[in-house]
């Protein structure tokens, strides 16, 4: 049996080129710590769950870079900079999907009436078939009971003349309440069905 603590970076990279997964695996652990420090530097302390993501994302950048190693610098530097853009990628990753969560979220506080309608655009509720008619209709019937059960009687009031596109003002007179109160309802409401549609 190998003992693969004395070989070089590079009698590594020919024993795994061969094969041999215990020299990759060797070498991958090797540049642990590499892969930890470029962590750090990129995205600085995290909990261990999005550390092992990253690390995870780093070990996968130093096995391909095994495999697409040439010999032409120190694997040392070629395996830095593999690491580095792999977690660089990871990181625009992960913003690019918070980006189409920011860009699509409902926002309550919206005036535009595309907004209020989007509840209404993701359900079709004039979908040609009848089957998918009754479970876009039974699917709105679901919203509404879960809307009921987490709101207060005022706020789901609040909610469906909001929804109806009523303004503050409008919606604080008709329920004769001040415009504040309306306000104030909206922001409970928002927090509320955060995660539930």
């Amino acid at each position: 049996m190998k003992d693969y603590s004395i070989l070089t970076d590079e009698e590594l990279i020919e024993c795994a080129k061969n094969g041999d997964t215990q020299a990759e695996n060797s070498l991958i652990k090797r540049y642990t710590n590499l892969i930890l420090k470029i962590i750090n530097q990129r995205v600085g302390r995290l909990d261990d769950y999005k550390k092992d993501e990253f690390l995870q994302t780093g070990r996968l950048a130093v096995s391909n870079a095994i495999k697409a190693y040439k010999g032409s610098s120190s694997f040392t530097t070629f395996a830095y900079v593999c690491i580095d853009r792999r977690i660089l990628d990871e990181i625009k990753g992960k913003n690019r999907k918070k980006d189409v969560i920011t860009k699509t979220a409902l926002s309550l506080n919206s005036s535009n009436p595309e907004d209020i309608s989007r509840i209404e655009r993701i359900i079709d509720l004039n979908a040609v078939d009848p089957e998918s008619k009754i479970i876009s209709e039974e699917s709105v019937a679901e919203l509404w009971v879960k809307f009921e059960k987490v709101l207060s009687k005022f706020e789901f009031e609040v909610f469906t003349l909001y929804l109806k596109n009523y303004s503050y003002k409008e919606i604080a007179t008709k329920l004769e309440k001040e415009e504040k109160a309306i306000n104030n309802a909206v922001q409970r409401i928002r927090k509320k069905l955060i995660g539930k549609i």
